[in-house]
């Protein structure tokens, strides 16, 4: 007899500006704009997969989830003031910190995502993260953001 397990959820770090993430919050984290280079990793995720986003000299500041799987082709390259993203992944906001209140990355010294030193790490954005350490900085920002803190 087999049982059946639900899927692992995926987590995957967003690494954005604060003007590309001003311009997210605007259209209210419905989507996410994709590079070329990203698109093909972003078609492989799942309805319900975790973005966690780190704003670059910030901090880790919303965790979204993917709406719809797939990804879409833009008509116009974006709205983006940082970049061109012809691509995008429907996504919805599962909590926000806002730029008021990130998290570092120093938080999380037992992951392997922020361990030593992390700053080279957040060069690239649409990475897979161990479930783990997604877990963890996931849960960190959804208290942070309900105002549990961390």
């Amino acid at each position: 007899m087999s049982i059946l397990r639900p899927p692992q959820t995926n987590y995957v770090l967003n690494v954005e500006g604060v003007p590309n993430w001003k311009a997210d919050q605007a259209g209210n984290f419905a989507a996410l704009g994709l590079t070329d280079r990203r698109k093909t990793f972003f078609e492989t995720l799942s309805e319900g997969d975790k973005i966690i986003t780190y704003v670059k000299a910030t901090g880790f500041v919303d965790v979204r989830e993917i709406a719809h799987a797939g990804v879409i082709k833009l008509g116009m390259k974006s709205t983006y003031p940082d970049g061109s993203f012809p691509w995008q992944v429907r996504t919805r906001l599962v909590a926000m910190t806002g730029l008021e209140r990130p998290i570092s990355p120093d938080r999380f010294p037992d992951t392997k995502l922020c361990a030593g030193v992390w700053r080279y790490r957040f060069q690239q954005s649409g990475k897979l993260l161990d479930p783990l350490d997604g877990k963890t900085i996931a849960d960190a920002i959804i208290s942070v953001a309900a105002g549990s803190g961390v």
